[in-house]
């Protein structure tokens, strides 16, 4: 990992944390919410395509099209991620619900990514026992956090404080999108240990030589363009299906639902997103989940602090301590994670 990787792996933070404040404070339902941000990562996925055409980029291999369906099926886990997320906001508010579902997103792409792909085994014994350490200042300061009252969000973007604070309902929530989140980081690691003779997951020497007639002229030889078309398909199906669902629940007119005003305003924190899911794939890239995902978490930072000023989520007090100094834990633990193998490197 060198300072372009830390450059890249930082770039997801500001996209993935502003995205979910400005989502909220546009309002909307949260069908509305997701398929405006949807619609915006669909566009740039399909720019990102279109431009790769020329050289060659196609899905029809036997290789492009398992590519294709883990991609897009990956795609398919982040829409159910956003949508759970922003469920979850809506119930206990940004500067709660962010941290909740970042850190468990952290703490299992982390730890799959470590001992799974095996990112932590090149010097098992100091990779241990840096990683765990950091891992508990994590938990430590999201449980500073947990200690907030929650806020409640209505469909027009204004947050009041929780009548009924109905733990398990945002629990479930929280639940639901850290482990879909996690699949959609972790499934394009899976196809790139394809590749790797020393993954559990590798295929074969075929998969290892771009110059093999399996890779010609596939995504392959363009990974990190090639995932984001097929992903964002997997993002926008279930988008239109579940508008058009809440549509005929609701008694409204489907075009009127996709049409709302709400739907495009939620374009610019999707384009947010999309900038974001771009650099995670680069990161993923470049630094390994191990570390793209310690970056990533300090998105969290910028969400939370978007909460409290922006959204003018106001905590008593002694909540607001506890919360500055959980959010300090996580971003140092974070940090520290990211900066790790550089540290292990130098003393191995």
């Amino acid at each position: 990992m060198n300072i372009f990787g830390i450059i890249i792996g930082l770039v997801p933070s500001v996209g993935y944390g502003c995205m979910a404040p400005f989502s909220t404070k546009i309002g909307g339902t949260v069908q509305q919410k997701t398929l405006g941000i949807t619609v915006a990562c669909f566009l740039l996925g399909l720019i990102i395509f279109c431009l790769e055409l020329p050289f060659g980029l196609n899905y029809s291999s036997p290789a492009g099209i398992i590519f294709f369906i883990i991609s897009l099926i990956s795609g398919v886990f982040w829409y159910f991620g956003s949508f759970f997320e922003l469920k979850a906001i809506t119930q206990a508010g940004v500067s709660k619900a962010m941290p909740f579902s970042m850190v468990g997103q952290f703490f299992i792409t982390t730890l799959c990514s470590a001992f799974i792909f095996q990112n932590w085994l090149h010097h098992p014994a100091t990779d241990i026992s840096f990683g765990m350490t950091f891992l508990v200042i994590i938990f430590l300061g999201i449980m500073l956090i947990s200690l907030a009252p929650n806020v409640e969000y209505k469909e027009n973007g204004i947050a009041s404080s929780a009548k009924k604070e109905n733990k398990w309902s945002f629990l479930i929530s929280i639940g639901i999108s850290v482990v879909s989140f996690s699949l959609f980081f972790l499934l394009p690691e899976l196809i790139n240990n394809f590749g790797n003779e020393e993954s559990w997951f590798f295929l074969g020497q075929d998969w290892v030589n771009p110059n093999n007639e399996l890779f010609k002229n596939t995504v392959f030889e363009r990974f990190d363009a090639g995932i984001m078309f097929p992903q964002t398909i997997g993002m926008i199906i279930p988008a239109f299906i579940a508008i058009i669902v809440f549509s005929k629940k609701n008694k409204t007119p489907v075009a009127s639902s996709i049409l709302n005003k709400k739907v495009y305003l939620n374009l610019i924190p999707g384009g947010l997103q999309a900038i974001g899911n771009l650099a995670t794939i680069f990161s993923t890239l470049i630094n390994g989940n191990a570390i793209a995902s310690p970056l990533n978490q300090m998105s969290v930072v910028i969400a939370t602090l978007f909460g409290i000023f922006y959204m003018k989520e106001k905590k008593p007090q002694p909540y607001m301590t506890t919360t500055i100094v959980g959010l300090a834990l996580i971003a140092i633990g974070a940090l520290m994670s990211g900066f790790a193998p550089l540290i292990i490197n130098a003393v191995n």
